[in-house]
């Protein structure tokens, strides 16, 4: 239960400074564009905190470039001091996923966590749950406008989510780390999916080839872009289509 005093707290809405959004570069040699740079979002929430037991804790919050970054002061986007003094979680190098639980009752949260499998990294995060999987849970004060804040928060938290792994996509095909993990994909050119002719992603459903985003092909034949690949294999190492294993078998 939320302590009386944290109810009493700051309940206006947060506020993002002015900053505006626009088409982020291509990282050198990734092939394709990141989606455009969410905006910065920032305000106060009410925190779920682990120690001897579980308590609530209001902290200020900001959403930065697929950063979570939050602390007992104010962060201001324009006082780098106070964003390296906070703690912080980059979207970049953990895959989650945000969930409203509670939806509708005066208990309802937002609940970040890993995807199954990852765990939050342990350098440079300033929190407890790191080295861990456990989910960070966010709550608002009470009032009328409780309900539309977290949802708020909802949508921003998944922007920057999604930004952080199209960021981790684009550095996986730069870099190898693909072939790192042991995944048969191929780079493939646009006149060569499926004999040149127009071929959707089975993941996002838009068509391979366009924007120039690079497209990559499975050992069992199939064709994704990669950024999409990238984020179903961080779940599974299976084709989504055929469920062939992405993998090539041990003792090869």
């Amino acid at each position: 239960m939320v302590p009386a005093a944290a109810v009493a707290a700051d309940t206006a809405a947060p506020v993002a400074p002015a900053t505006s959004s626009s088409s982020s570069a291509a990282p050198p040699g990734t092939g394709f564009p990141l989606p455009p740079l969410p905006d910065v979002f920032g305000g106060w929430l009410i925190k779920q905190t682990h120690g001897a037991w579980v308590h609530w804790n209001r902290r200020h919050f900001m959403l930065k470039e697929g950063f979570l970054y939050w602390a007992a002061e104010e962060i201001a986007d324009d006082r780098p001091e106070t964003l390296a003094k906070a703690s912080s979680m980059d979207f970049t190098r953990t895959p989650c996923e945000v969930a409203l639980i509670g939806a509708g009752t005066s208990a309802a949260r937002v609940s970040l966590r890993p995807l199954k499998g990852h765990r939050w990294p342990r350098a440079a995060a300033g929190h407890s749950g790191a080295g861990t999987s456990r989910p960070l849970v966010l709550t608002v004060a009470g009032g009328r406008r409780e309900a539309e804040m977290l949802n708020v928060w909802l949508h921003r938290i998944q922007e920057h989510i999604l930004f952080g792994q199209a960021v981790a996509a684009a550095k996986a095909c730069r870099s190898g780390t693909y072939r790192a993990r042991g995944l048969q994909l191929e780079t493939v050119a646009a006149e060569d999916i499926n004999g040149g002719e127009e071929q959707e992603c089975p993941v996002c459903l838009e068509l391979l080839g366009a924007d120039n985003q690079s497209v990559v092909r499975t050992a069992c034949g199939h064709c994704f872009h990669a950024a999409c690949l990238h984020e179903w294999a961080l779940r599974a190492a299976v084709c989504p289509l055929c469920k062939g294993a992405m993998t090539a078998a041990k003792g090869r």
